[in-house]
């Protein structure tokens, strides 16, 4: 349940899934929708940060009435905040590996931080404004959002005038969104800003496992799902390209040229195509190819970045090749292998999760995908090894 919850007891609502985090790519930010009613304010939260040079995880108000605001100005300055009319005040260290716990509060002047165990007090001048809701991932100042951070949150809560307003959980929606659920007004907070926010499921890894950000593919790598596609699967992916040139089989099988197809390609032309049963392919163009993303190939529809690229005439198959990774299986001969980063990816049949992959380096220091349903490690079924981040 995280590090803190004001109720351990909580629930979410029916079809909400609850995420150890969620993670920005430096787009992406959260709308509290909430104004202040006092000066006596309190906010704990949660956080990884990829950096907060020229950043701010969290913040808010008018130039002269700042909510309190996490920011760095420069990598030879400390992370610190501002409250009121600025800052710096209570430089705090923070770690960009590992998980943060920071807790400030205000009270008429009177700043109190209390970051990774170690406290600390300041005073601050001017007041704090309710002009602009406090944002997480960004700061709203005149009415602009900006500094965005690239980070990983797993909990964020805040207090006003020793009511707690806003207690947030990492969750997955009914839609399939990825962002945060207020146990406080009951609602759900998407992204107010570009691209997807990336969720990370909630999971520990046998003993002699070491976790990864993702493993990384040359071209002669892939993984065997050892599960064989249908018309009701499905498979999210987390990935990034580190080539344009070629074609990057994303995963996919097939039974004959595109008979009994589930396929996600990527092209040379910075293209990503998609086939299904034996339906034309569809291909979306990219403008940011080698930018990281999300593609979702759910049923008979298919998703990129959050959005609907092509919806196939329903259709009943099973295939009989496995599903792979990092390439794809054409009837046999394996081909297109992928020059890419995978950070995630799970396949469901029929609406049940049956793959839930992790990036990993196995006891015996193989880096694959550790499978958190089966328990089993999916280490590389090509030549060479994998890249581990």
């Amino acid at each position: 349940t995280g590090v803190f919850k004001s109720n351990k007891d909580y629930e979410l609502p029916d079809e909400y899934t609850e995420l150890e985090y969620i993670e920005s790519t430096g787009t992406q930010w959260i709308d509290t929708k909430y104004q202040i009613t006092s000066q006596k304010l309190k906010i704990k939260c949660a956080l990884t940060p990829k950096t907060l040079v020229g950043c701010v995880a969290f913040g808010g108000g008018q130039g002269q009435g700042y909510f309190p605001a996490l920011h760095q100005t420069a990598s030879n300055a400390s992370p610190a905040f501002w409250v009121g009319s600025g800052g710096p005040l209570c430089p705090i260290t923070v770690s960009t590996t590992e998980k943060n716990v920071i807790e400030c509060s205000t009270n008429n002047g009177s700043l109190t931080v209390l970051a990774n165990g170690i406290a600390q007090t300041a005073t601050y001048n001017g007041t704090i404004t309710s002009t602009n809701s406090p944002s997480i991932f960004a700061q709203c100042a005149t009415g602009q959002v900006q500094q965005h951070t690239a980070m990983k949150l797993y909990d964020f809560a805040i207090w006003d005038n020793g009511l707690l307003v806003r207690d947030y959980v990492p969750c997955i929606s009914p839609s399939n969104e990825v962002g945060l659920f207020d146990l406080v007004t009951r609602e759900f907070y998407g992204n107010s800003g570009t691209g997807l926010f990336y969720g990370g499921m909630k999971h520990e890894l046998p003993t002699g496992y070491t976790e990864l950000e993702y493993i990384e593919s040359a071209g002669a790598q892939y993984i065997d799902t050892g599960f064989q596609p249908n018309s009701n699967s499905r498979v999210v992916m987390d990935f990034q390209p580190t080539e344009s040139s070629g074609a990057n089989g994303l995963f996919g099988a097939c039974d004959s040229w595109i008979g009994d197809a589930f396929i996600v390609l990527g092209k040379s032309d910075r293209t990503v195509y998609h086939n299904y049963y034996n339906d034309s392919r569809v291909d979306y163009s990219l403008s940011d190819a080698m930018e990281r993303h999300t593609v979702d190939a759910n049923k008979n529809v298919f998703y990129f970045d959050g959005a609907v690229m092509a919806t196939f005439s329903e259709a009943t198959f099973t295939c009989e090749r496995n599903l792979l990774m990092f390439a794809w299986d054409r009837a046999g001969t394996i081909q297109n292998y992928a020059k890419i980063k995978v950070y995630s990816c799970q396949i469901y049949d029929n609406g049940t999760i049956v793959r839930n992959y992790i990036p990993c380096i196995n006891p015996s220091g193989n880096a694959g995908l550790y499978d958190l349903i089966n328990q089993q490690f999916y280490g590389n079924a090509g030549t060479g090894t994998f890249t581990t981040g």
